[in-house]
């Protein structure tokens, strides 16, 4: 099982990751010749009305908070995701609302969504060797009518994680959120014991992931524990913890959509131009 949390994020970017692994299929560089940063490519306004959903999503996207609007990012990302595939010519539908692909959750989780369908889910697609039907191998995803081309504000937009996540450690500082920790860690201890699981009082949540998954690889945390307890356990120890930092996040929110507007409506709009339907 691979829960994403901050400790094993390759990169601040969620996307990234997942494009990356259809840059591989198509054959080509994630880097290649060009300039590969969160920052990288233009931002200029190109005017319009814009969707209020699709706004919504882009921010989603860019300043994730606990709860279920990460159903909304997970949703833009997906589409972003399959528009690279479809791109180099994949037939294969998935899903738009799917959420298989999860992000940092020991951040932003949506706790209802773990309790329900646990920390990850079964992808069919993963069981597949080579790339879906129809992509074409060798097809490049940065070339014109693909991805970066499409999108130019790509880059720029989902690199706004970046920034955000230092909100994040300024809430998680807050006294109110540093009171719930220890009643947090203190309740999954109490629901792990004699599991040899540990829980930092610090960061109960990523240790709470971590733990779990190497009880489960020496065996004193069964499989369907794994699947069903312990993702329960989770929601239910960490409601008023994430209950209190999303509410925080929230409120420091529409400074940044303000701060950045004019980038989040460029994705937005770029988002319907390639068929984006909220």
């Amino acid at each position: 099982m691979v829960v994403f949390t901050r400790a094993n994020k390759v990169s601040t970017l969620f996307l990234s990751g997942l494009l990356a692994g259809l840059l591989i299929l198509s054959g080509c560089s994630a880097s290649g010749d060009r300039d590969e940063s969160p920052q990288a490519g233009p931002t200029t306004n190109r005017g319009g009305a814009v969707d209020p959903q699709v706004l919504a999503d882009a921010v989603a996207a860019a300043f994730p908070v606990p709860g279920p609007s990460m159903r909304r990012m997970m949703r833009v990302n997906n589409f972003t995701v399959d528009f690279v595939s479809v791109a180099c010519g994949s037939t294969e539908h998935r899903s738009i609302d799917r959420t298989m692909e999860r992000y940092s959750q020991d951040e932003f989780p949506d706790l209802d969504l773990i309790r329900t369908k646990g920390f990850v889910e079964k992808d069919p697609a993963a069981d597949r060797e080579g790339p879906p039907p129809g992509f074409r191998r060798g097809c490049d995803a940065r070339s014109k009518g693909n991805l970066f081309e499409t999108m130019p504000s790509h880059r720029a937009w989902l690199g706004l994680v970046e920034p955000w996540e230092d909100v994040l450690a300024t809430v998680e500082q807050e006294p109110s959120v540093v009171a719930l920790k220890e009643p947090f860690a203190q309740c999954l201890r109490d629901g792990t014991k004699g599991t040899g699981v540990v829980i930092s009082s610090d960061d109960p949540a990523r240790t709470f992931v971590t733990q779990t998954d190497k009880a489960y690889v020496v065996g004193t945390i069964t499989a369907r524990e794994r699947e069903h307890r312990i993702p329960k356990l989770y929601a239910r120890c960490g409601s008023a913890y994430f209950g209190r930092t999303q509410e925080l996040l929230e409120a420091k929110r529409p400074a940044m959509i303000e701060r950045h507007r004019e980038l989040l409506e460029q994705a937005a709009r770029e988002l319907v131009a390639m068929g984006y339907v909220p």
